[in-house]
Protein backbone atom coordinates (compact mmCIF):
# COMPACT_ATOMS: atom_id res chain seq x y z
CA UNK A 1 0.00 0.00 0.00
CA UNK A 2 1.25 3.48 -0.84
CA UNK A 3 0.99 6.72 1.07
CA UNK A 4 -0.81 8.56 -1.74
CA UNK A 5 -3.49 5.89 -1.95
CA UNK A 6 -3.86 5.82 1.81
CA UNK A 7 -4.47 9.55 1.95
CA UNK A 8 -6.93 9.41 -0.95
CA UNK A 9 -8.96 6.68 0.71
CA UNK A 10 -8.88 8.64 3.92
CA UNK A 11 -10.95 11.33 2.18
CA UNK A 12 -13.83 8.88 2.03
CA UNK A 13 -14.27 7.94 -1.61
CA UNK A 14 -17.67 6.48 -2.29
CA UNK A 15 -17.71 2.75 -2.84
CA UNK A 16 -18.42 1.70 -6.43
CA UNK A 17 -19.28 -1.63 -7.93
CA UNK A 18 -17.06 -4.53 -6.96
CA UNK A 19 -14.87 -5.33 -9.94
CA UNK A 20 -12.59 -8.22 -10.83
CA UNK A 21 -8.96 -7.53 -9.82
CA UNK A 22 -7.70 -10.32 -12.08
CA UNK A 23 -6.96 -8.20 -15.20
CA UNK A 24 -5.19 -5.52 -13.13
CA UNK A 25 -3.15 -8.18 -11.32
CA UNK A 26 -2.07 -9.66 -14.66
CA UNK A 27 -0.90 -6.25 -15.92
CA UNK A 28 0.88 -5.53 -12.64
CA UNK A 29 2.62 -8.91 -12.77
CA UNK A 30 3.84 -8.13 -16.29
CA UNK A 31 5.20 -4.76 -15.17
CA UNK A 32 7.02 -6.15 -12.14
CA UNK A 33 8.63 -8.90 -14.20
CA UNK A 34 10.12 -6.25 -16.50
CA UNK A 35 12.34 -5.08 -13.62
CA UNK A 36 12.51 -8.30 -11.57
CA UNK A 37 12.54 -11.08 -14.16
CA UNK A 38 13.73 -13.57 -11.54
CA UNK A 39 10.89 -12.81 -9.11
CA UNK A 40 8.61 -15.69 -8.16
CA UNK A 41 5.09 -14.32 -8.67
CA UNK A 42 3.40 -17.62 -9.42
CA UNK A 43 0.12 -18.58 -7.82
CA UNK A 44 -0.67 -15.12 -6.44
CA UNK A 45 -4.37 -14.33 -6.17
CA UNK A 46 -6.19 -11.04 -5.51
CA UNK A 47 -9.53 -10.62 -3.79
CA UNK A 48 -11.74 -7.59 -3.18
CA UNK A 49 -12.92 -6.76 0.32
CA UNK A 50 -15.66 -4.37 1.36
CA UNK A 51 -16.27 -5.00 5.05
CA UNK A 52 -13.68 -4.84 7.84
CA UNK A 53 -14.72 -8.29 9.04
CA UNK A 54 -13.70 -9.75 5.67
CA UNK A 55 -10.28 -8.15 5.91
CA UNK A 56 -9.79 -9.34 9.50
CA UNK A 57 -10.47 -12.93 8.55
CA UNK A 58 -7.76 -12.80 5.87
CA UNK A 59 -5.28 -10.78 7.95
CA UNK A 60 -5.42 -13.34 10.73
CA UNK A 61 -4.09 -15.99 8.37
CA UNK A 62 -0.70 -14.25 8.58
CA UNK A 63 1.86 -15.45 11.10
CA UNK A 64 4.97 -13.55 9.94
CA UNK A 65 6.68 -11.13 12.30
CA UNK A 66 5.96 -8.20 9.95
CA UNK A 67 2.26 -9.06 9.67
CA UNK A 68 -0.70 -7.00 10.88
CA UNK A 69 -1.71 -9.44 13.66
CA UNK A 70 1.75 -9.57 15.18
CA UNK A 71 2.26 -5.80 14.90
CA UNK A 72 -0.91 -5.34 16.94
CA UNK A 73 0.42 -7.67 19.63
CA UNK A 74 3.61 -5.64 19.78
CA UNK A 75 1.76 -2.35 20.17
CA UNK A 76 -0.42 -3.76 22.94
CA UNK A 77 2.57 -5.20 24.79
CA UNK A 78 4.87 -2.18 24.34
CA UNK A 79 2.25 0.53 24.88
CA UNK A 80 4.01 1.80 28.01
CA UNK A 81 7.02 2.78 25.88
CA UNK A 82 4.86 5.02 23.69
CA UNK A 83 3.32 6.48 26.84
CA UNK A 84 6.73 7.18 28.38
CA UNK A 85 7.76 9.01 25.19
CA UNK A 86 4.64 11.16 25.33
CA UNK A 87 3.38 9.78 22.00
CA UNK A 88 0.06 8.54 23.41
CA UNK A 89 -1.95 9.07 26.55
CA UNK A 90 -2.08 6.32 29.14
CA UNK A 91 -4.56 3.66 28.11
CA UNK A 92 -4.55 4.57 24.42
CA UNK A 93 -3.61 2.08 21.73
CA UNK A 94 -0.63 3.22 19.61
CA UNK A 95 -1.19 3.56 15.84
CA UNK A 96 -4.78 2.37 15.99
CA UNK A 97 -5.68 4.55 12.98
CA UNK A 98 -2.91 2.93 10.95
CA UNK A 99 -3.27 -0.79 11.67
CA UNK A 100 -6.50 -1.03 13.66
CA UNK A 101 -9.60 -2.85 12.45
CA UNK A 102 -10.94 0.28 10.75
CA UNK A 103 -7.71 1.46 9.14
CA UNK A 104 -8.20 3.05 5.70
CA UNK A 105 -5.45 1.21 3.83
CA UNK A 106 -6.29 0.54 0.17
CA UNK A 107 -4.72 -2.94 0.01
CA UNK A 108 -2.60 -5.41 1.95
CA UNK A 109 -0.88 -8.70 1.38
CA UNK A 110 -0.71 -12.06 3.18
CA UNK A 111 2.49 -13.37 1.57
CA UNK A 112 2.46 -16.83 3.13
CA UNK A 113 -1.00 -17.33 1.58
CA UNK A 114 0.02 -15.78 -1.78
CA UNK A 115 -2.94 -13.44 -1.34
CA UNK A 116 -3.56 -9.75 -2.04
CA UNK A 117 -6.65 -7.99 -0.66
CA UNK A 118 -7.81 -4.76 -2.35
CA UNK A 119 -10.66 -2.38 -1.76
CA UNK A 120 -13.16 -1.94 -4.60
CA UNK A 121 -12.01 1.66 -5.22
CA UNK A 122 -8.52 0.53 -6.27
CA UNK A 123 -9.30 -2.61 -8.27
CA UNK A 124 -7.97 -0.94 -11.44
CA UNK A 125 -4.89 0.67 -9.83
CA UNK A 126 -1.89 -1.10 -11.39
CA UNK A 127 0.54 0.79 -9.14
CA UNK A 128 -1.12 -0.58 -6.00
CA UNK A 129 -1.16 -4.15 -7.28
CA UNK A 130 2.50 -3.75 -8.33
CA UNK A 131 3.35 -2.59 -4.81
CA UNK A 132 1.64 -5.63 -3.29
CA UNK A 133 3.36 -7.95 -5.77
CA UNK A 134 6.59 -6.29 -4.63
CA UNK A 135 5.83 -7.59 -1.13
CA UNK A 136 5.25 -11.10 -2.46
CA UNK A 137 8.49 -11.00 -4.44
CA UNK A 138 10.38 -9.67 -1.40
CA UNK A 139 8.97 -12.37 0.87
CA UNK A 140 9.83 -15.14 -1.56
CA UNK A 141 13.32 -13.73 -2.12
CA UNK A 142 13.98 -14.05 1.63
CA UNK A 143 14.29 -10.34 2.39
CA UNK A 144 11.85 -10.59 5.30
CA UNK A 145 14.28 -12.99 6.97
CA UNK A 146 17.14 -10.47 6.72
CA UNK A 147 15.65 -8.48 9.61
CA UNK A 148 15.19 -11.47 11.94
CA UNK A 149 18.62 -11.28 13.68
CA UNK A 150 17.81 -7.76 14.90
CA UNK A 151 14.23 -8.17 16.10
CA UNK A 152 14.49 -10.06 19.40
CA UNK A 153 16.20 -9.08 22.65
CA UNK A 154 15.75 -12.31 24.61
CA UNK A 155 18.25 -15.14 24.02
CA UNK A 156 15.49 -17.77 23.73
CA UNK A 157 12.22 -16.01 22.98
CA UNK A 158 11.37 -15.08 19.42
CA UNK A 159 8.00 -13.94 18.09
CA UNK A 160 7.42 -12.67 21.61
CA UNK A 161 6.11 -9.07 21.63
CA UNK A 162 7.54 -8.51 25.12
CA UNK A 163 11.05 -8.80 23.73
CA UNK A 164 10.80 -7.15 20.34
CA UNK A 165 13.30 -4.45 19.38
CA UNK A 166 10.88 -1.67 18.41
CA UNK A 167 13.55 0.30 16.57
CA UNK A 168 14.55 -2.70 14.47
CA UNK A 169 10.90 -3.60 13.88
CA UNK A 170 10.01 -0.12 12.61
CA UNK A 171 13.17 -0.08 10.49
CA UNK A 172 12.38 -3.50 9.01
CA UNK A 173 8.84 -2.36 8.19
CA UNK A 174 10.23 0.72 6.42
CA UNK A 175 12.70 -1.45 4.54
CA UNK A 176 9.93 -3.77 3.39
CA UNK A 177 7.52 -1.00 2.42
CA UNK A 178 10.43 0.77 0.74
CA UNK A 179 11.21 -2.38 -1.24
CA UNK A 180 7.61 -2.78 -2.38
CA UNK A 181 7.19 0.91 -3.22
CA UNK A 182 10.51 1.08 -5.05
CA UNK A 183 9.54 -2.03 -7.02
CA UNK A 184 6.23 -0.42 -8.02
CA UNK A 185 7.93 2.84 -9.04
CA UNK A 186 10.63 1.07 -11.03
CA UNK A 187 7.99 -1.11 -12.71
CA UNK A 188 6.01 1.93 -13.79
CA UNK A 189 9.20 3.62 -14.99
CA UNK A 190 10.10 0.64 -17.17
CA UNK A 191 6.57 0.44 -18.56
CA UNK A 192 6.51 4.15 -19.44
CA UNK A 193 10.04 4.23 -20.82
CA UNK A 194 11.42 6.48 -18.08
CA UNK A 195 14.39 5.91 -15.84
CA UNK A 196 13.97 5.06 -12.19
CA UNK A 197 15.87 8.25 -11.39
CA UNK A 198 13.20 10.31 -13.14
CA UNK A 199 10.39 8.42 -11.46
CA UNK A 200 12.06 8.77 -8.05
CA UNK A 201 12.45 12.54 -8.34
CA UNK A 202 9.72 12.98 -5.72
CA UNK A 203 11.88 11.29 -3.10
CA UNK A 204 13.39 14.03 -0.99
CA UNK A 205 17.17 14.30 -0.99
CA UNK A 206 17.69 15.98 2.38
CA UNK A 207 17.97 13.55 5.26
CA UNK A 208 15.78 14.26 8.29
CA UNK A 209 14.04 17.26 6.75
CA UNK A 210 10.58 15.72 6.53
CA UNK A 211 7.99 17.11 4.18
CA UNK A 212 5.35 15.68 6.50
CA UNK A 213 5.52 16.22 10.25
CA UNK A 214 2.66 15.41 12.57
CA UNK A 215 1.28 12.81 14.97
CA UNK A 216 2.88 9.39 15.07
CA UNK A 217 0.47 7.69 12.66
CA UNK A 218 1.16 10.32 9.98
CA UNK A 219 4.91 10.49 10.47
CA UNK A 220 5.46 6.72 10.61
CA UNK A 221 3.52 6.37 7.35
CA UNK A 222 5.84 8.88 5.72
CA UNK A 223 8.79 7.04 7.24
CA UNK A 224 7.76 3.75 5.65
CA UNK A 225 6.52 4.93 2.26
CA UNK A 226 8.77 7.98 1.87
CA UNK A 227 11.98 7.30 3.78
CA UNK A 228 11.86 3.57 2.97
CA UNK A 229 12.12 3.86 -0.83
CA UNK A 230 14.43 6.84 -0.44
CA UNK A 231 16.79 4.61 1.53
CA UNK A 232 16.71 2.00 -1.23
CA UNK A 233 17.39 4.75 -3.77
CA UNK A 234 20.13 6.73 -2.04
CA UNK A 235 21.86 4.26 0.29
CA UNK A 236 23.09 2.04 -2.52
CA UNK A 237 25.53 2.87 -5.33
CA UNK A 238 24.27 2.93 -8.91
CA UNK A 239 23.98 -0.71 -9.90
CA UNK A 240 22.43 -2.24 -13.00
CA UNK A 241 19.14 -3.92 -12.30
CA UNK A 242 16.61 -3.63 -9.52
CA UNK A 243 17.57 -6.99 -7.99
CA UNK A 244 21.16 -5.85 -7.45
CA UNK A 245 19.97 -2.65 -5.79
CA UNK A 246 17.57 -4.45 -3.46
CA UNK A 247 20.19 -7.04 -2.53
CA UNK A 248 22.68 -4.26 -1.81
CA UNK A 249 20.23 -2.31 0.36
CA UNK A 250 19.18 -5.33 2.43
CA UNK A 251 22.79 -6.48 2.83
CA UNK A 252 23.72 -3.01 4.12
CA UNK A 253 20.78 -2.87 6.54
CA UNK A 254 21.84 -3.16 10.19
CA UNK A 255 18.49 -3.07 11.95
CA UNK A 256 18.16 0.60 12.94
CA UNK A 257 15.91 3.50 12.01
CA UNK A 258 18.92 5.82 12.26
CA UNK A 259 20.34 4.62 8.95
CA UNK A 260 16.99 5.01 7.19
CA UNK A 261 16.45 8.50 8.54
CA UNK A 262 19.87 9.45 7.22
CA UNK A 263 21.35 7.05 4.63
CA UNK A 264 24.61 9.02 4.70
CA UNK A 265 25.31 7.72 8.21
CA UNK A 266 27.37 4.59 8.59
CA UNK A 267 25.16 1.62 9.52
CA UNK A 268 25.62 1.05 13.24
CA UNK A 269 24.08 -2.15 14.67
CA UNK A 270 23.11 -2.11 18.34
CA UNK A 271 25.79 -3.43 20.69
CA UNK A 272 23.41 -3.19 23.65
CA UNK A 273 20.99 -5.52 21.89
CA UNK A 274 23.77 -8.09 21.61
CA UNK A 275 24.81 -7.64 25.24
CA UNK A 276 21.32 -8.16 26.64
CA UNK A 277 21.09 -11.46 24.75
CA UNK A 278 24.58 -12.56 25.76
CA UNK A 279 24.37 -11.50 29.43
CA UNK A 280 20.71 -12.04 30.16
CA UNK A 281 21.40 -14.59 32.91
CA UNK A 282 23.44 -11.98 34.83
CA UNK A 283 20.63 -9.41 34.98
CA UNK A 284 19.13 -9.13 38.45
CA UNK A 285 16.22 -8.89 38.66
CA UNK A 286 15.24 -10.19 35.23
CA UNK A 287 13.22 -7.65 33.25
CA UNK A 288 9.75 -8.62 32.07
CA UNK A 289 10.14 -6.67 28.83
CA UNK A 290 12.92 -5.13 26.81
CA UNK A 291 13.03 -3.05 23.67
CA UNK A 292 15.02 -0.36 21.89
CA UNK A 293 13.48 3.07 21.39
CA UNK A 294 15.96 4.14 18.73
CA UNK A 295 16.23 7.21 16.53
CA UNK A 296 12.80 7.39 14.90
CA UNK A 297 10.72 7.21 18.10
CA UNK A 298 13.14 9.55 19.90
CA UNK A 299 12.85 12.02 17.01
CA UNK A 300 9.06 11.83 17.11
CA UNK A 301 8.97 12.24 20.89
CA UNK A 302 11.12 15.38 20.91
CA UNK A 303 9.82 16.98 17.70
CA UNK A 304 6.24 17.09 18.96
CA UNK A 305 7.28 19.34 21.88
CA UNK A 306 7.65 22.34 19.60
CA UNK A 307 4.82 21.86 17.16
CA UNK A 308 6.54 19.02 15.30
CA UNK A 309 9.74 20.93 14.65
CA UNK A 310 12.64 19.15 12.95
CA UNK A 311 15.16 20.26 15.56
CA UNK A 312 16.38 19.46 18.13
CA UNK A 313 14.93 15.98 17.61
CA UNK A 314 16.74 15.40 14.32
CA UNK A 315 20.10 16.17 15.89
CA UNK A 316 19.54 13.63 18.65
CA UNK A 317 18.25 11.05 16.15
CA UNK A 318 21.52 11.32 14.23
CA UNK A 319 23.67 11.41 17.37
CA UNK A 320 22.11 8.50 19.29
CA UNK A 321 24.70 5.72 19.27
CA UNK A 322 22.65 3.03 21.01
CA UNK A 323 19.94 2.42 23.61
CA UNK A 324 17.91 -0.22 25.40
CA UNK A 325 14.71 0.20 27.43
CA UNK A 326 13.91 -2.31 30.20
CA UNK A 327 10.69 -2.81 32.18
CA UNK A 328 9.95 -4.76 35.35
CA UNK A 329 6.25 -3.98 35.68
CA UNK A 330 4.42 -1.55 38.00
CA UNK A 331 6.05 1.43 36.31
CA UNK A 332 9.64 0.28 37.00
CA UNK A 333 11.61 1.25 33.91
CA UNK A 334 15.22 1.87 32.93
CA UNK A 335 16.45 3.53 29.75
CA UNK A 336 20.13 3.24 28.86
CA UNK A 337 21.30 5.58 26.09
CA UNK A 338 24.75 6.08 24.56
CA UNK A 339 25.97 9.33 22.97
CA UNK A 340 29.12 10.47 21.14
CA UNK A 341 30.23 12.62 24.10
CA UNK A 342 29.22 13.83 27.54
CA UNK A 343 28.03 17.24 26.27
CA UNK A 344 25.45 15.63 23.96
CA UNK A 345 24.34 13.41 26.82
CA UNK A 346 23.90 16.43 29.10
CA UNK A 347 21.80 18.30 26.51
CA UNK A 348 19.69 15.22 25.91
CA UNK A 349 18.82 14.95 29.60
CA UNK A 350 17.73 18.59 29.68
CA UNK A 351 15.57 18.28 26.56
CA UNK A 352 14.04 14.91 27.38
CA UNK A 353 13.09 16.18 30.84
CA UNK A 354 10.48 18.26 28.99
CA UNK A 355 8.88 14.97 27.89
CA UNK A 356 9.25 13.15 31.23
CA UNK A 357 9.77 15.57 34.12
CA UNK A 358 9.55 12.70 36.62
CA UNK A 359 12.65 10.96 35.26
CA UNK A 360 15.50 10.09 37.59
CA UNK A 361 19.04 10.50 36.24
CA UNK A 362 21.08 7.48 37.37
CA UNK A 363 24.15 8.14 35.25
CA UNK A 364 25.44 11.12 33.29
CA UNK A 365 28.12 11.50 30.63
CA UNK A 366 28.36 9.89 27.23
CA UNK A 367 26.37 7.00 28.72
CA UNK A 368 23.09 8.31 30.14
CA UNK A 369 20.87 6.11 32.29
CA UNK A 370 17.36 7.28 33.13
CA UNK A 371 15.05 5.49 35.53
CA UNK A 372 11.51 5.47 36.84
CA UNK A 373 10.69 3.74 40.15
CA UNK A 374 13.86 1.62 39.99
CA UNK A 375 15.94 0.66 43.02
CA UNK A 376 18.71 -1.96 42.82
CA UNK A 377 18.59 -3.17 39.19
CA UNK A 378 22.08 -4.09 37.99
CA UNK A 379 21.37 -3.65 34.26
CA UNK A 380 23.64 -0.58 33.72
CA UNK A 381 26.70 -2.32 35.16
CA UNK A 382 25.94 -5.51 33.23
CA UNK A 383 25.18 -3.95 29.85
CA UNK A 384 27.49 -0.94 29.70
CA UNK A 385 31.21 -1.47 29.13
Amino acid sequence: MGITSTLILGLGLAQGCVGDPGPTLAMARKQVRQVLPDADLSGVDAEVWIYDSQAETKRNLAAEALSYPFARKILREQGEVFTRLGLIKKGEQPLETLIGRHATVPAFVVPSESLILVRPQVVERIDILSHELGHIASFRAGYWNRAAPYLWLHPQKVLDPSWVNLDAYIAAWAMEEGTAEYTAIASRAADEGETSTQMLAWLRQGALSPRILGPLSIRITQFAYGDGPRYISHATPPTPGLRSKLDEAWSRFSGTTREILDPALTPLPSELAGRIRERFDVLDPKPLRATRIGSFLLFQSLSRLDGFAVEPGAGYARALVDDVFLSWGSGRQLWITRWPDAETGRRFIADFRRVAPDLRVLREGADVVLGWNVTSENAPSVLLP
